[in-house]
């Protein structure tokens, strides 16, 4: 999906703007600046480092058949890029049409990394020998948005409280295959399971043979 310095995709003008190009010189012009987006499109995904995220983020997309996705926002700290949320560290919740209604997401972190007047409002329910804690991100959709917090051991980050519009939300729960009515979709391995269990067995026999 994503060749090394290649273009896997090409923009075009749609018949609206064709309409209004009235020469072939604009013509050209608008070709030359639609191959200017096309390259920094492949250079920000160069910079930003997406293609292993996005081939693991496949793997457990064909096997699992589900996976959450995170575009991180580019920063000072940060160079954006894709964080990947394998099916055990997640779960979501949809409406019968398929759109996320709620994500909760469990990961594990430093006591040390946590902001420090977090960590003293949850140092004292820390045990010596714990070198990480839960922290839970929940997302949840209300009427126009989608609201987010973080809490570990059951005290809120405030600074991790916000919202986003319903087309600006960084989380992407995938699916291989929707079943429609259920949260979660269905794997290119378990569509083929019987496949893999000939295939197993015929390589076993052939193998001892």
């Amino acid at each position: 999906l994503l060749p090394p310095n290649n273009k896997f995709f090409r923009f075009m003008m749609t018949e609206e703007v064709q309409k209004l190009v009235q020469n072939e010189g604009e013509k050209t012009l608008f070709d030359a600046a639609l191959a200017e987006a096309e390259t920094a499109t492949i250079n920000e995904i160069e910079t930003t480092g997406v293609r292993a995220p996005l081939f693991e983020g496949l793997q457990h997309l064909a096997v699992a058949g589900n996976v959450l996705l995170q575009q991180l926002t580019r920063s000072k700290a940060s160079k954006g890029g894709i964080r990947v949320f394998p099916l055990s560290q997640y779960v979501v919740q949809r409406d019968p049409a398929g759109n996320v209604l709620e994500i909760v997401i469990e990961e594990e972190i430093a006591p040390v990394a946590l902001p420090e007047h977090v960590y003293e409002a949850v140092k004292e329910s820390i045990k010596k020998d714990e070198k990480t804690v839960k922290l839970y991100t929940h997302i949840k959709r209300e009427q126009k948005e989608y609201t987010i917090q973080q809490e570990v051991k059951g005290v809120v980050i405030p600074e991790s409280i916000g919202t986003y519009n319903l087309d600006d939300l960084p989380y992407l729960a995938l699916r291989w295959k929707r079943i429609d009515g259920e949260h979660y979709g269905r794997g290119l391995c378990e569509q083929k399971i019987g496949d893999l269990k000939s295939c197993e067995t015929l390589s076993q026999a052939m193998v001892e043979g």
